[in-house]
């Protein structure tokens, strides 16, 4: 970053790999950055305020029997659950417990995904695969790719029958410019 005068450092939907490059990094070589370190999240809740980027509310899954998103993951404290999102109160009720009750996967990076892991994992993630069949969910929207990871196998083990998408597909899917089919 510093060689090449770059000022700004974006990590994608990942907690872990935020958490370790805006304070871990700086803490373990003793000095700050030079430049600034900033969420995937972050970025896109600036883009949407400065008008570099628009979504169109409306295509953002609404309340409904048949299409409820629902947070699922520790980095959801931290950021908006779709930068945009329309504010009319909660545009994502449904979505299980509060969150001070809320079960969050908090699967930490690699060693937890391990294969040797799986059997706890699944058993661990009962109560969440719980939580969103209670929900009414059809979509479940995470923005961590470790929790994307355990929420997709948690839905074959469960038989969740749900999408699991990204904040940032969420975003994408409202852009405006683009056609609820993709189509531009």
């Amino acid at each position: 970053m510093e060689r090449l005068g770059c000022t700004t450092l974006v990590i994608g939907e990942c907690g872990h790999g935020y958490a370790s490059a805006r304070w871990e990094g700086p803490e373990w070589l003793g000095r700050t950055f030079p430049f600034q370190v900033k969420s995937i999240l972050e970025l896109m809740d600036e883009y949407l305020e400065q008008g570099r980027i628009q979504v169109d509310p409306t295509r953002f899954p609404r309340p409904s029997p048949s299409t409820i998103p629902a947070i699922s993951c520790a980095m959801a404290d931290s950021a908006s659950p779709a930068p945009g999102a329309p504010q009319d109160g909660n545009p994502f009720p449904g979505n299980g417990p509060a969150r001070r009750r809320e079960f969050l996967l908090r699967r930490r990076g690699r060693p937890a995904g391990l294969s040797q892991f799986k059997e706890r994992r699944l058993q661990a993630g009962g109560m969440k695969a719980q939580q969103i069949r209670e929900s009414g969910a059809r979509i479940v929207v995470a923005p961590c790719h470790n929790c994307v990871d355990q929420l997709m196998e948690l839905n074959k083990e469960y038989q969740l029958k749900v999408q699991i998408k990204t904040v940032a597909e969420l975003v994408a899917d409202a852009l405006v410019g683009k056609s609820p089919t993709g189509e531009p």
